[in-house]
């Protein structure tokens, strides 16, 4: 393991609480402005707050703050027309999902009722690949969902109706979910650009071209970005300027989305060794012992930092990166996990809910599903929403 740097455990905690605030301050329900006062912002996972975007929040720390499910049974569970990667999210009452064979479903959340389902993308011929919605989660703002395609386009939709407001055409198939700083809308591409948007016009304000294909979204902290990139490096951008600030040498391509727990920067580079880079010093602090190839995201309670990789679910030490402990499922971790109160949620190839004690790693199976699962969860005041890769999308309470 690469030995970090001196700096104290307060250090770290001092900046985590510092980013968390910023994040916190810009409610995604506001463009422009804030739609809530910015002394209280609603938190991910509470009602009033939903699970609005990609890992719950601008620093991706997938930790649902509402109440904890007890994972006993189905509330309800509805069936779109085609499979899903994307995970679902949830704002003011209503599910969004979107599917690979390109449409937009709305949904109630208490119900599960169908509000609006909305074919956005182009019909296939039945031997072509669809060219729908992939790993591209939504992001949900004031009137209006930003999600990227396989179509190589990024598209404005309406939240009341499912209507296309605008659409950015972009150079290659778009993998990472949109994320938003405040002002403007930032999803990397394929094609290796980032682009800038206007949520409200669908203008490209600036576009930044970086070493490789980028298949992860975005960690923002304030007003600057950390990317994964194929060229073996984590970017850190100034959303305001559209400049790039530095680039860090990781040893290996990734599509992972960072995580930041306790100021550092977690995901996944090729070559399976998880890994930290301090936000301050920009530097790789830590790398683990190779545990395999893994694209998968992390959640933080800003303790521990959880990941998935193969059967595996891990916790780490956010600061030294030593493991904490892990569990072992039947199959293999397709979607990234989240937190909840002190529980670990994830789900996988092998069609099961599992549920983990955050502590210890103690716990396992508590559902079988009946279908596999390569989008992430979304926890929200005590329902658990996931989306089947063959096209369920089941509530869980």
């Amino acid at each position: 393991m690469i030995p970090a740097p001196a700096m104290t455990r307060f250090h770290r905690c001092a900046l985590f609480l510092v980013v968390a605030l910023l994040a916190a301050s810009v409610p995604l329900g506001a463009q422009g402005a804030a739609s809530r006062p910015a002394s209280r912002p609603a938190l991910p996972g509470t009602a009033e707050g939903g699970w609005r975007e990609w890992r719950a929040d601008p620093l991706n720390s997938a930790r649902s703050h509402g109440k904890v499910p007890s994972f006993k049974g189905l509330r309800w569970k509805y069936v779109a027309e085609s499979g899903m990667q994307a995970s679902p999210v949830v704002a003011d009452g209503v599910v969004y999902v979107a599917t690979k064979e390109g449409s937009i479903h709305a949904l109630d959340f208490a119900t599960g009722r169908r509000i609006f389902e909305k074919r956005i993308t182009p019909v296939t011929l039945p031997k072509e690949m669809p060219k729908g919605f992939g790993w591209s989660t939504p992001l949900v703002l004031d009137e209006v969902l930003v999600i990227g395609s396989d179509e190589a386009k990024i598209y404005g939709i309406s939240r009341r109706d499912g209507s296309i407001l605008w659409q950015v055409s972009t150079g290659e198939k778009v993998w990472a979910s949109p994320k938003f700083d405040g002002r403007l809308v930032h999803v990397g591409c394929l094609d290796g650009k980032w682009y800038a948007i206007n949520p409200k016009t669908g203008a490209v304000e600036w576009t930044l071209r970086l070493g490789g294909e980028i298949g992860g979204s975005a960690c923002i902290v304030g007003d600057e970005a950390a990317v994964t990139s194929r060229d073996k490096k984590l970017h850190l951008i100034d959303l305001r300027r559209g400049k790039l600030i530095a680039s860090v040498d990781t040893g290996g391509h990734s599509t992972s989305t960072p995580t930041l727990a306790a100021g550092v920067y977690c995901f996944w580079p090729s070559g399976g060794k998880f890994t930290g880079v301090d936000a301050l010093s920009r530097t790789v602090l830590w790398k683990t012992e190779s545990l395999g190839q893994y694209r998968t995201s992390s959640a933080t309670d800003g303790e521990r930092v959880y990941t998935t990789g193969g059967p595996f679910v891990i916790a780490f030490n956010p600061v030294d990166g030593a493991q904490l402990w892990y569990s072992r499922s039947g199959r293999s971790f397709d979607s990234s996990p989240v937190s909840v109160g002190d529980k670990v949620v994830a789900t996988g190839a092998d069609s099961k809910l599992w549920v983990f004690d955050a502590a210890t790693g103690a716990g396992g199976e508590v559902m079988d599903l009946g279908e596999s699962f390569a989008a992430s969860p979304a926890v929200v005041d005590g329902l658990c929403i996931v989306c089947g890769s063959s096209g369920t999308v089941f509530a869980i309470e």
